[in-house]
């Protein structure tokens, strides 16, 4: 993962702008998450190690106000990181009463957006899953099937919740906020 840190002043900024945006968009709250690993899949072939930093984060935007959350692990994968960054920020959402509201979650993780969401792409990867008893299309086990699971539960629980990619490290500041957060994460691990 590439590191990218913001200082104290960068992050208020964006988030002041971001707020802002956020006040005069059709939604009622806007999300960004992110998730990453160090090391891994720097290096062909190699798997995460058990001692690599791996970290999530989100940014909820609402009413004005900005939630900030992080989270890290030892050993996990890159897309662990984004699920776990998708998890928690559904869960933050229900907490926040929000889960009946017109929610727009920005990600970078075209996995977990494709896995999740009907597109241009096809059907979310996760109906298939469920009708094969998660099993993938080659009939192989899904990876990382609790928190598939876990995310299936909580996502069923919101009615207006819009799923948008973004590009990694380009021109999303909520994405880049987010990204600096899981390696201010990482950092601290």
């Amino acid at each position: 993962m590439t590191k990218k840190t913001l200082t104290k002043e960068e992050k208020m900024g964006i988030i002041e702008k971001l707020e802002a945006e956020q006040l005069e968009s059709e939604y009622d709250a806007w999300i960004f998450t992110d998730g990453g690993c160090r090391n891994n899949g720097n290096n062909a072939g190699e798997h995460v190690l058990p001692t690599d930093e791996a970290a999530w984060a989100y940014v909820i935007l609402h009413d004005g106000k900005a939630v900030t959350a992080t989270g890290g692990q030892l050993g996990a994968t890159n897309n662990q990181m984004e699920m776990m960054a998708v998890l928690e920020s559904l869960k933050a959402l229900e907490d926040m009463g929000l889960s009946q509201k017109k929610l727009l979650l920005s990600l970078d993780s075209d996995y977990v957006r494709k896995a999740l969401s009907d597109s241009s792409d096809g059907t979310a990867w996760i109906k298939g899953w469920k009708k094969r008893g998660w099993r993938n299309s080659n009939g192989k086990p899904v990876a990382n099937p609790d928190l598939w699971k876990e995310i299936d539960n909580e996502i069923s629980k919101f009615s207006d919740l819009t799923l948008q990619h973004v590009d990694g490290h380009a021109d999303s500041d909520g994405n880049n906020l987010a990204d600096a957060l899981v390696n201010e994460q990482m950092d601290e691990m």
